[in-house]
């Protein structure tokens, strides 16, 4: 949850730096089907911090993986009923957030401040008062042997089965 998280500020990191840049025009080009086609310095950063943060991404995946371990059974469908309603609230009010602050006088800098600001936050809130998993399988293997043993069980059981 960590790394998802570090890579969702580092792409917003990106993306407020190439605020900051000249507007430097790398390619310039006319192509047959697409037209004139420009492609400047804060464009290609743009670009480079979104894909940081699609491949970091994964943040409900794994936060929904983490409830399903430390939540017990009676327990569960309240609070992935709760994760359902926190990722939906955010996909209304996010963007609303996001244009009220873009109507101030630092226009499209101030949405990603504050989502830069947001992430930055979570970053502290996992490091710090996220409790660990109660459930981690590959902590119960010696660290010498602990994928080897962890796949042959796996390879074992299936074989096993189909046999």
């Amino acid at each position: 949850m960590l790394l998802c998280e570090i890579g969702t500020a580092a792409g917003w990191g990106n993306f407020l730096i190439s605020f900051f840049l000249p507007l430097k025009v790398l390619i310039d080009t006319n192509i047959f089907l697409l037209g004139p086609v420009v492609i400047t310095l804060p464009l290609i950063i743009i670009f480079t911090g979104r894909a940081v943060g699609g491949l970091t991404g994964g943040n409900i995946s794994v936060a929904n993986a983490y409830i399903a371990d430390v939540t017990d059974d009676k327990d569960l469908n309240r609070n992935f009923g709760k994760m359902s309603v926190a990722a939906n609230l955010g996909f209304i009010a996010g963007p609303a957030l996001s244009g009220i602050l873009g109507g101030t006088s630092l226009e499209e800098m101030l949405p990603v401040m504050a989502a830069l600001l947001i992430s930055i936050s979570a970053i502290f809130v996992i490091l710090f008062f996220l409790k660990d998993s109660k459930l981690c399988l590959l902590r119960k293997v010696p660290a010498v042997r602990r994928f080897r043993k962890f796949w042959d069980t796996k390879i074992k059981s299936a074989l096993s089965s189909t046999a």
